[in-house]
C-alpha cells in the first residue's frame, strides 16, 4: 500500500531502478559463530517425500491488504464469508503472519522466502540482483508451466523483473488484459477492477498445460477503494472503505472458484491464498505488534486431506517450502522459512519496521534494533533467551547471506558438512 499522492512514483519503473541504484548496504553482523546461527536458523533445505499421491498444479492468491481482522478470525465482524467458508473445508492458521508491510515486500516473502528486514524493499534493493532459489524456478525445473498475474500495469513496483529473476517464464498484466477485453473493467486509478480480471485469469489459465504453477495478485482493495456499480447492492458495508471493498473482493474470489470448479484441472489444483500485507488498520487488535503483520494463510486442495501441518504459528516465507513439500519430492534449496507440513517447522515468525526487528512466539513479541541487541547485558529468564537469540540468529543469517550474495542451495552445499535433518540440511 500506498498513500495516494504516491501512485505516480509506485507505477513509475525508473523511481525503482533509483532507489536501487542509490540504495543502502546491510551490515554485516557476527551475534554467533556460523555454525550455530544455522543451527538455530537452518536455511539449506529439502523438500520432503510426502507429496501428494500425483503432481498438483499450484495456485497462490494474494489478495491486496486482506488483513486477518477483517475476516472471521477478526475481532469483529467479517468482511469475506467466501474466504471464511475456505479456511474450514482447507487448511488454516490462526496465527499467520506477514513478513513486510508493503506489497513490494510481500511477493519476495512469498515466492522466494525472504522476508523484508531492511529500510529498503528487496526487490529495490542493491541485492536484487543476487541469485536465488525461489518456488517458481525449481518447480520450472520439475517441468511445471510458470505464470503470474497482477491486472495492473507492466513495471509497477518492479514485479516484472523480479518475476523473471524468480523463474516466472510468463507474465500478464493489465496490457494483456486489454489487448482482449479494452479499457472495459479498467478501475481509473491502479488497474482491472477484481471481478474483470478474475474472469480473465480463469480463461487464460484454462489453456495452460499440467502441471502448472501461477499466482494471481488483486488489486481493487486499494485506496482508493472503488466498488463497481454493479456490486454495490451486493456488498458487506463497513465503517471503513477498505472493509467495503474486501467484501467486494471476497465476492469476486467466490466467482472465481464458481468458474474453476468447473475446470477439469481444479480437483488436480492445490490453492494457497493469503494477502500481501495488512491494510489500513480499523481495530485496536490491528494497532498491537502482532495484529499490524496478523493475515490469512490458506492451503486447500479440493477432495484431498493435506498432511499434517505443525505449525502453531506461520509466516509468508513458510509458503515456499510448503509448496514444495507437496510438489516435489526431495528437491534441495535455500530458503529462510520452513514447511509447516514438515516435523522442524520453526513456530516462530520474523517482521521489521524503521529500525525495529520483531520475533513473534507463542509466548512473547519481543522487539530490539540492532544496537539493542549488541549492547544487550540483563539477564533474561530462558524462554526469553532462547527467542532473544533465534532472533539474532535470523538477522545475522539474512543479512550475512544478502551480503555475500549465497542465497542459493549450489552457493552454499560446498562449504558445509551436509546432514539430512526431517528436511533440513545443517
Amino acid at each position: 500500500y500506498v498513500e495516494p499522492e504516491m501512485i505516480p512514483f509506485a507505477l513509475n519503473t525508473p523511481f525503482t531502478f533509483i532507489k536501487s541504484a542509490s540504495g543502502t548496504h546491510l551490515s554485516k553482523v557476527d551475534f554467533m559463530s556460523e555454525e550455530e546461527a544455522d543451527r538455530r536458523i537452518s536455511t539449506l533445505r529439502q523438500s520432503r517425500s510426502n507429496a501428494l499421491p500425483f503432481r498438483p498444479n499450484v495456485v497462490v492468491i494474494i489478495l491486496e491488504s486482506f488483513s486477518s481482522e477483517f475476516t472471521a478470525a477478526g475481532p469483529g465482524p467479517s468482511y469475506t464469508p467466501f474466504l471464511d467458508s475456505l479456511m474450514k473445508e482447507g487448511t488454516g492458521f490462526p496465527e499467520a503472519f506477514a513478513n513486510g508491510r508493503k506489497s513490494i515486500e510481500g511477493l519476495p516473502s512469498i515466492l522466494a522466502g525472504i522476508p523484508a528486514l531492511s529500510d529498503q524493499p528487496f526487490i529495490s534493493s542493491v541485492y536484487a540482483g543476487n541469485r536465488i532459489d525461489a518456488l517458481p524456478a525449481l518447480l520450472a525445473s520439475e517441468g511445471y508451466h510458470t505464470s503470474f498475474f497482477h491486472g495492473v500495469d507492466k513495471g509497477t513496483m518492479g514485479f516484472d523483473d523480479f518475476c523473471g529473476l524468480a523463474g516466472i517464464k510468463h507474465y500478464y498484466g493489465r496490457e494483456s488484459y486489454e489487448d482482449i477485453h479494452g479499457e472495459e473493467g479498467y478501475d481509473g486509478t491502479w488497474g482491472i477492477f477484481d471481478h474483470r480480471y478474475f474472469a480473465y485469469f480463469s480463461s487464460e489459465i484454462s489453456h495452460f498445460p499440467e502441471p502448472f504453477f501461477t499466482t494471481l495478485f488483486s488489486v481493487s482493495s486499494h485506496h482508493p477503494y472503488r466498488v463497481p456499480d454493479d456490486y454495490q447492492d451486493r456488498v458487506i458495508a463497513g465503517d471503513h472503505p477498505l472493509q467495503t471493498v474486501i467484501s467486494y473482493t471476497d465476492i469476486a474470489l467466490r466467482e472465481l472458484f464458481k468458474r474453476l470448479e468447473k475446470e477439469d484441472f481444479y480437483r488436480r489444483t492445490l490453492f494457497v491464498i493469503t494477502a500481501d500485507h495488512t491494510g489500513t488498520p480499523v481495530s485496536e487488535q490491528a494497532h498491537t505488534p502482532k495484529g499490524a503483520f496478523t493475515v490469512p494463510i490458506l492451503y486447500f486442495m479440493p477432495g484431498q486431506t493435506l498432511p499434517t501441518n505443525f505449525a502453531s504459528i506461520t509466516q509468508h516465507i513458510d509458503v515456499f517450502p510448503s509448496i514444495l513439500d507437496l510438489t516435489v519430492s526431495r528437491k534441495n534449496y535455500f530458503c529462510f522459512g520452513t514447511s509447516v507440513f514438515s516435523a522442524d517447522h520453526r513456530n516462530g515468525a520474523i517482521s521489521y519496521t524503521q529500525g525495529v526487528y520483531q520475533w513473534i512466539t507463542k509466548e512473547q513479541v519481543i522487539q530490539h534494533t540492532l544496537e539493542s541487541m549488541t549492547q544487550k547485558g540483563q539477564e533474561q529468564n530462558a524462554v526469553r533467551d532462547e527467542n532473544l537469540l533465534d532472533l539474532e540468529a535470523f538477522i545475522q543469517q539474512y543479512n550475512n547471506h544478502l551480503i555475500n550474495n549465497t542465497m542459493t542451495y549450489r552457493k552454499n552445499s560446498n562449504s558445509i558438512q551436509q546432514q539430512h535433518t526431517g528436511g533440513a540440511v545443517r
